[in-house]
Parts: structure tokens; C-alpha cells; sequence
């Protein structure tokens, strides 16, 4: 059991490859003008992502690099989806 500051993806990637459960809140996300991530199913076996008005997603674009817990680089991957189809059905 954490706290949500051990709920990043790094640290539940590591829990997840020494074969341990991790049971940590998941931060929450501050007020914007984007969907919010939690309205997105993300299948992680299958590398895709499914927008809140149904598109499916596989392409997984660069966003940017940033350095793990371990100070390492890491190269951070997004869905790219076609925003019209999502604000039209999901904002507009």
C-alpha cells in the first residue's frame, strides 16, 4: 500500500516487473480544458486507446523526455488521436 506519490508509471512498471501488486491512488489531475485521462481506456497489451466517443487509437507519438526515479532519461509516448472526432462527440 502508497500514497500517490508512488503512483507514477515508473514506479508501477518496476512493481509490476518484480511480479509485486502495487495498490497506490493515482494522483489527481488538475482542472483544464482537456478530457481528463480517466475518461480514455488504455489497453497496455495491445497499445491502444479508445477516446470517450469510441475512436480507437494505435498510434503512440513522442511528448517529450524526463528522467525516471533513477535519474535515467526516459522517452514519454502518447495516443494521437484525430481531435475532431473527439471534441465533436465528447465537448461539443
Amino acid at each position: 500500500m502508497a500514497d500517490c506519490a508512488f503512483g507514477d508509471g515508473t514506479t508501477r512498471q518496476e512493481f509490476a516487473d518484480a511480479g509485486r501488486k502495487l495498490v497506490a491512488k493515482v494522483p489527481d489531475r488538475p482542472n483544464s480544458a482537456q478530457i481528463p485521462k480517466e475518461d480514455f481506456k488504455i489497453d497496455l497489451m495491445s497499445k491502444t486507446c479508445t477516446c470517450p466517443a469510441g475512436q480507437v487509437c494505435k498510434t503512440l507519438v513522442p511528448i517529450g523526455r524526463r528522467k525516471n526515479r533513477k535519474g535515467q532519461s526516459q522517452e514519454g509516448l502518447g495516443f494521437q488521436f484525430d481531435p475532431t472526432v473527439c471534441a465533436s462527440a465528447c465537448c461539443g
